[in-house]
């Protein structure tokens, strides 16, 4: 175990080392042991896209429903990232697809905002909210919008998806879209009967 409390199987995880991680897991390597921020083995493996690790640790039963210290779990940060295989993976071992963190974070948000297109569809499919805002109350239609995600955004849309909800500071999908000036999201929007005349407050 290293300063950070890292064990051989996170570290394993960590670097996708699947011949590592099963000797480990034969060797009876607490498979949901936590380090010191609260982070395990399959939340490395997720991080980093590794499905085949992801897969070895969910076969040994890891808990994907685990939170570390910020409320995030393996599902989150394969989201984040784009890693749809371990979203698969971790969804039909079934993944709290509407866990939040303490951010009010959720898989689909992050999903959104960075354009994940194929976990954004895994995750409405899997009966994500998609109304959920974070802190600031961006939805994850207004994130998909603010970063000109227009593949999410028509995802989102044909999810139902409302749009004509606000942040904290007034601003809708349509502002955000506008403001990104991606044609292909205000269309969508448009096209789906969003308030063409709202302003920020």
């Amino acid at each position: 175990m290293n300063k950070a409390g890292d064990t051989p199987l996170m570290i394993a995880s960590n670097n996708g080392n699947n011949s590592c991680i099963t000797l480990l897991l034969e060797a009876d390597e607490d498979v949901d042991a936590t380090n010191n921020m609260g982070k395990t083995a399959l939340m490395f493996a997720s991080l980093n896209g590794h499905s085949a690790s992801v897969l070895l640790l969910l076969q040994a039963h890891a808990d994907p429903n685990l939170e570390d210290k910020r409320g995030i779990t393996a599902l989150v940060r394969a989201s984040r990232f784009g890693h749809d295989t371990c979203v698969r993976l971790l969804l039909t071992a079934h993944a709290n697809v509407n866990v939040r963190s303490k951010g009010r974070t959720t898989a689909l948000s992050l999903a959104s905002r960075h354009g994940h297109a194929n976990c954004v569809r895994l995750l409405i499919a899997a009966h994500a909210n998609v109304n959920w805002a974070n802190r600031k109350g961006n939805t994850p239609l207004i994130q998909a919008c603010k970063y000109g995600h227009h593949s999410c955004v028509r995802l989102l849309v044909t999810a139902h998806a409302n749009i004509h909800a606000t942040n904290i500071f007034g601003i809708t999908a349509l502002i955000e879209a506008n403001d990104k000036g991606c044609k292909e999201c205000v269309a969508i929007l448009i096209e789906a009967h969003a308030d063409a005349k709202a302003k920020k407050k």
